[in-house]
C-alpha cells in the first residue's frame, strides 16, 4: 500500500549542532578508512598469512579510495618490517651468458661496487708496478737467457756436424735454415746434380735426408726450450700478480664474511684477475675499437667490464619493507628486462645492462597493480602470474620475447622471490578473471570488499567532518564550518542515493572540499560558510 511522503521525509538533513565544533580547525583529521573497516581487516589478514598464494585482490568503486587506504595502511605495517637483501648482478666467470645474483646485506650493494671498483683501480697501478720491478725483471730475464743459451747450443753443436759432411750445406738464418745438397761444402745447382753419378746422386740424398731430420729434432727442442722459458716467465708474472692480489681481495673479504656467495665471486674474481694478468699492462689503444664478445670483448675497458657490480635492487638500512606502485605493468617493468646497445651495426649486452622492475624493488614487501591495466598489457597477466607460482624473478630480452631476431644473449640467474601482490580492481574485473583463470584463486586467496557505501550515523557523520579536516590539513584549504560540513554530509547521502548512508567514494567529497574554495575567495574571514 503506497503512503504519500512529504518533503521532511525526502531529504534527511544534518543538524550542525550534532557535529560538535564550529569549524574543521578543531577536528583531528582522519587518519584510518572510514566506513571500510571490514575491508581493512581483510587486507591486515592478507598480508599478515606468510603462505604462498595469500595475494591480495582489493575489488571496489572507482573513487573509493581503495589504492589511498591501501598504500597508507601498508608503509603504515611497512617502517615496522625487516629491511629485505639489496641484490647485485656480477660477471659468470664460468659461463659468461649467465650472470650470477648476488645478495648482500640492506644497504651494501652500492658499497660492494664501489669497494671493488675502487680494487681493480689499484690493480691497474699495483700489477705492473710490481711486474717491472728489478728483481722481477732480472728472474725473468735470466730465465730466457738460460733457455736462449741451451737452443743456441744444440743449434750449434748440429751446424757443426753438418759442416764436416762436405755432401750436405746449410742456407738461410736461424728462422729458417734449409739443408741443400752440395760437393765439397757448396751448394749445387739442380742441373749440376742432375749430371752426377746415380751413386754419387744416392749418397747426397741420404746424407740431405739424415741432416733435414737432425734439424728437425734440433728446431723442435729450440721450440721446446722456448716454451719451457714463456711457461716459466707466465708462472713467475703469476706468482708476482697473485702476491698483489691475494692480499688485497682478503682485506675486501673481511666484510663479507657472512655472505659466501660474495666471498665465492670475489675469489673467482681473484683467479681470473691473475689468469688475465696481461690485461693490466698498459698498452697503446688501437686505432679502431672492435666491437666487444658477450663475455667481456677483446682488451681495454671493455674488457674491465667484467670486473663490475651491478647493484640491481638498493636498499637503504633500516628502511623497513618496500611498497611499490606500479602504474605501467608490463611483463619487462615487472620482471625486468635486458638492456641493449647498438655498436657497429650489432645489438650488443653484458650484465651491467641488467635492469630491475617492480616485482625486483618490492621483493620484500609489497607491489600494488591496478588489475585493469594489467590485463590490458599484453603479456602482463602471464608473466605477473608465472612469477608468483615460481617464486622467481629473472630478467628478459624485451626484443626476443617479441618475437624479433635478435643475436645470442643473456640468461641471468634467478632471484627468489618473496612478494605480496596487492591487485586493485572494479568489482566486474574480479569476477571476469575468477571465471577465466583457474589459476586465479590460488594465487589470489584473500578478498579486500571496498564498499560503496556506508550507514549515516552520528559517528560516520563525524567522520566526515575528520575527513574534511585531513583534506583542509593536506591541501592548505581553508576550514570549514560546520555548517558547510554539514551540507559535505547531505551530499554523501545524495551519491549514496540513499538518506540513510553515506558514500564512500571520497573522491567525490574531496573534490567537493575543493570546489568550495570558488565560494571564499572573498569572504571576510578564514572558514569556508554555507
Amino acid at each position: 500500500m503506497s503512503s504519500e511522503l512529504n518533503h521532511k521525509e525526502l531529504h534527511r538533513c544534518c543538524d550542525p549542532a550534532s557535529l560538535g565544533f564550529e569549524t574543521t580547525a578543531e577536528v583531528e583529521p582522519l587518519s584510518g578508512a572510514l566506513g571500510q573497516e571490514e575491508a581493512m581487516k581483510a587486507l591486515a589478514f592478507g598480508v599478515s598469512v606468510p603462505s604462498k598464494g595469500y595475494n591480495i585482490f582489493a575489488l571496489g568503486r572507482v573513487g573509493s579510495g581503495r589504492r589511498t587506504f591501501i598504500k597508507r595502511e601498508l608503509e603504515a605495517r611497512a617502517k615496522t618490517e625487516p629491511t629485505p637483501s639489496s641484490w647485485c648482478y656480477g660477471f659468470n666467470f664460468k659461463d659468461p651468458r649467465r650472470p650470477v645474483a648476488l645478495e648482500l646485506p640492506a644497504g651494501r650493494g652500492e658499497l660492494l661496487k664501489a669497494r671493488v671498483d675502487a680494487l681493480i683501480t689499484d690493480l691497474k697501478r699495483a700489477i705492473p708496478q710490481a711486474l717491472e720491478a728489478d728483481d722481477v725483471t732480472n728472474r725473468r730475464s735470466a730465465i730466457y737467457e738460460d733457455r736462449g743459451r741451451e737452443a743456441n747450443a744444440a743449434m750449434a753443436e748440429f751446424r757443426k756436424g753438418v759442416e764436416k759432411d762436405p755432401n750436405v750445406v746449410l742456407i738461410g738464418n736461424q728462422d729458417g735454415i734449409v739443408v741443400v745438397p752440395a760437393q765439397e761444402g757448396e751448394p749445387i745447382t739442380k742441373e749440376v746434380y742432375a749430371g752426377l753419378s746415380e751413386e754419387v746422386r744416392l749418397i747426397i740424398d741420404e746424407t740431405v735426408r739424415g741432416a733435414s731430420k737432425e734439424l728437425f729434432q734440433t728446431q723442435r727442442r729450440m721450440h721446446e726450450l722456448q716454451q719451457e722459458a714463456a711457461g716459466l716467465a707466465e708462472d713467475l708474472h703469476r706468482q708476482v700478480t697473485r702476491s698483489v692480489v691475494d692480499h688485497r681481495f682478503s682485506n675486501l673479504k673481511e666484510f663479507y664474511l657472512e655472505s659466501p656467495r660474495i666471498l665465492r665471486h670475489l675469489d673467482e674474481m681473484a683467479e681470473d684477475v691473475v689468469e688475465n694478468w696481461e690485461q693490466f699492462i698498459p698498452q697503446e689503444e688501437q686505432e679502431t675499437e672492435l666491437p666487444p664478445a658477450l663475455g667481456g670483448g677483446p682488451g681495454g675497458e671493455d674488457f674491465f667490464r667484467r670486473y663490475q657490480i651491478n647493484p640491481i635492487v638498493t636498499r637503504d638500512r633500516n628502511s623497513g619493507a618496500p611498497v611499490i606502485v606500479e602504474s605501467n605493468p608490463t611483463p619487462w617493468t615487472l620482471t625486468g628486462r635486458v638492456e641493449g646497445q647498438m655498436r657497429f651495426g650489432v645489438m650488443v649486452t653484458d650484465f651491467t645492462r641488467l635492469a630491475p622492475g617492480a616485482l625486483h624493488r618490492a621483493n620484500g614487501g609489497y607491489l600494488i597493480l591496478h588489475a585493469e591495466e594489467v590485463l590490458s598489457r599484453p603479456a602482463a597477466w602471464a608473466t605477473l602470474k608465472r612469477a608468483l607460482r615460481t617464486h622467481e624473478l629473472q630478467p628478459e630480452d624485451p626484443s626476443g620475447a617479441a618475437g624479433m631476431v635478435v643475436p645470442e644473449t643473456l640468461e641471468p640467474g634467478p632471484i627468489p622471490l618473496d612478494v605480496k601482490v596487492i591487485l586493485i580492481g572494479e568489482p566486474t574485473t574480479y569476477y571476469q578473471i575468477q571465471q577465466a583463470d583457474p589459476e586465479f584463486e590460488e594465487l589470489f586467496k584473500v578478498k579486500v570488499d571496498f564498499t560503496p557505501h556506508m550507514e549515516r550515523t552520528p559517528d560516520t557523520e563525524k567522520g566526515y567532518a575528520s575527513f574534511v579536516a585531513a583534506r583542509c590539513e593536506t591541501e592548505a584549504l581553508p576550514a570549514f564550518d560546520a555548517t558547510a560540513v554539514a551540507a559535505v554530509v547531505e551530499e554523501g547521502s545524495r551519491l549514496a542515493s540513499n538518506q540513510w548512508k553515506l558514500s564512500t567514494r571520497f573522491r567525490a567529497i574531496r573534490d567537493l572540499v575543493r570546489d568550495c574554495l570558488l565560494y571564499t575567495s572573498d569572504a571576510a574571514d578564514d572558514s569556508v560558510l554555507v
